[in-house]
């Protein structure tokens, strides 16, 4: 758990670092042009400018700076979330299938002790098609995810286990 925080105060003193390093380049920026301007033109009030030049442009590049570390941020509960969202929908899911298994063991059962036809219930299709419905949630929120992560195993994951949906699919 140290390490989390860690690695948490270790973002932030970059970023700082960075920050300050902007400005202090910004700053000796300014002195070079003050020298070069003094060597031209006997003015006072240039190094003033100057000073306000560095002061006005730090705060925008500071702004871009810290909103690209905020969205990279951002991202990454966004990621967090969708995953949470995938995780709970697979638990739904799984209920669901075995709802299925429940009503078909009940028809099957039904089949071989009353000689009666195989048939789908109202509420297996109801069932399936709700399943369905978890399926594509699923797979709409894992695609985001594996463009965002890059993970290839995840990605290799996902390909399996809708290669094992559609093989269910199809056998029921």
């Amino acid at each position: 758990m140290l390490n989390k925080y860690e690695g948490n105060l270790n973002k932030a003193y970059n970023l700082n670092i960075t920050l300050i390093i902007i400005y202090l380049s910004l700053l000796t920026l300014c002195i070079a042009f003050y020298a070069i301007i003094q060597l031209y033109v006997d003015d006072k009030s240039t190094a003033t400018n100057l000073m306000i030049w560095s002061a006005t442009l730090f705060p925008s590049i500071a702004l871009l700076y810290t909103f690209n570390y905020w969205r990279k941020q951002k991202g990454s509960e966004v990621l967090s979330k969708l995953s949470e969202e995938v995780f709970f929908t697979i638990n739904k899911a799984s209920k669901i299938h075995e709802e299925i298994y429940d009503d078909h063991r009940e028809v099957l059962l039904d089949r071989l002790f009353n000689k009666n036809e195989m048939k789908e219930t109202e509420k297996s299709k109801y069932l399936f098609e709700t399943i369905e419905n978890y399926m594509s949630s699923i797979g709409e929120n894992s695609f985001l995810i594996v463009e965002y992560t890059r993970d290839e195993s995840l990605k290799i994951c996902l390909k399996e286990m809708y290669e094992a949906y559609l093989n269910y699919n199809n056998t029921r």
